[in-house]
This record gives structure tokens, C-alpha cells and sequence, in this order.
């Protein structure tokens, strides 16, 4: 259901955020401001309602929109303020009107990470982006990158292969170890001559190989 729900709102341009547990809900909306929190009221380690008490109770952002998915659909909100109640299994249609029915809504094109460390081909591929109206994101390492999309998940990643450092293939494998950024899309933007094993492998992990000069 997390990973339903993740990919929904990410194809629909928006941010986001996930915590498996009520406790790192707690500490992710004490930590920052969102726009809006999806909450399921079976959790593994409290109710959702009481997330959603601390939320409501807190002087962490207590006016913050809360849409409740849940199978319990009986006092789902048990009396506390919310913005929706959905069913599971979730409706992404649904999920995506309640969202834009409290005025939450996507970014637009949605921010696209680019690593390489050739300044001409940033600036390229940056520009590019820009005119399909995406937020480009450049680094000039995967290290730069890998820590930058830890802590923002991207809509989609380009990237080269050939880098000092770390290359682009541990870039991949690193960034696919992550539960959360299984789906992004990833482009692959070489001049390597690559062989059949290494295609291969790509193509298990990203969604397109480019050559570079060929857009």
C-alpha cells in the first residue's frame, strides 16, 4: 500500500515523504513542513490515531491537512479534524482529488536529478529540462547526488556513466538499494561503447540508455 500510494503522488509531480512507522511520522512532521499527510490507521508500532492526536495536539504544524486510508472505515477519524476519509485498497484517482479538493497541489514537471561531471553536458541537459518545464538538479559527482536524493526523493534521474570516483553503474546499484527509489525512472546519458554483460545489467536497472548527442 506505501508503495502504491508513493508512486501515485510521485507520478503526479508531487514530493514525498514516507515513514513506515507512527513514531518516525511523529519525527518527520515535528521536522518539517508538509502540505498535506496520508495516514493509515493500522501501524505497527501505535494507531494512526495517535499520530494523529500528536499531530492535532502538537505545536508542530497542528492545521496540517490529514487524509486517513484505512480499512477500518468505522469512527476512522474517531472525532479528530481530517480532510478525507479513502478506502483501501487505495484509489489513486481519489487519493489525487482529495488532495487538490484541500488546494494541495503538485509541483510542476517535478524536480529531475543530472549527474556528470562534464560542465558542458550539465549545462546541456539542464537546459533541456528546463524547456519541459522540470527543475533540473546538477551534480558533478555521484556522491554529491546520492546524498542530495536521501534526503529529497527525485521524479527521475539521469546520469553518466564514466565519472572519477564513484561511477555511474555503483551510482545505480546504490540508489536502487533504496526501498524508496526502486520506481524513479533512471536514464542512462553515455559516450561508453558498452558491452553486452554491461547493457544487460543497465537495462535490469534503469528505464533508457542514450548516447549522448542523441536526445
Amino acid at each position: 500500500d506505501l508503495e502504491t500510494i508513493e508512486r501515485a503522488l510521485t507520478q503526479a509531480g508531487y514530493r514525498v515523504e514516507s515513514a513506515a512507522t507512527g513514531g518516525r511520522a511523529i519525527e518527520m512532521i515535528a521536522a518539517r513542513r508538509n502540505d498535506a499527510v496520508t495516514l493509515d490507521i493500522i501501524l505497527p508500532d501505535m494507531t494512526g490515531l495517535d499520530v494523529l492526536a500528536a499531530i492535532r495536539g502538537g505545536e508542530h504544524h497542528p492545521d496540517v491537512p490529514v487524509i486517513v486510508i484505512t480499512v477500518v472505515k468505522e469512527h476512522a477519524a474517531a472525532g479528530f479534524m481530517v480532510s478525507g476519509v479513502l478506502p483501501k485498497p487505495i484509489d489513486a484517482r481519489e487519493l489525487l482529488g482529495s488532495l487538490e479538493r484541500v488546494g494541495v497541489a503538485p509541483e510542476p514537471g517535478g524536480c529531475v536529478v543530472v549527474i556528470d561531471d562534464d560542465a558542458a553536458s550539465l549545462k546541456l541537459m539542464a537546459a533541456t529540462l528546463e524547456a519541459l518545464h522540470f527543475s533540473p538538479r546538477c551534480y558533478a559527482t555521484a556522491e554529491l547526488a546520492l546524498d542530495a536524493v536521501s534526503r529529497d526523493r527525485p521524479l527521475a534521474v539521469v546520469v553518466d556513466l564514466m565519472m572519477p570516483g564513484m561511477d555511474g553503474f555503483e551510482f545505480i546499484s546504490r540508489f536502487r538499494s533504496a526501498r524508496e527509489h526502486r520506481d524513479v525512472p533512471v536514464l542512462v546519458w553515455t559516450v561508453k561503447d558498452l558491452t553486452h554483460a554491461e547493457l544487460e545489467r543497465l537495462h535490469a536497472n534503469a528505464a533508457r540508455v542514450v548516447e549522448k548527442g542523441t536526445f
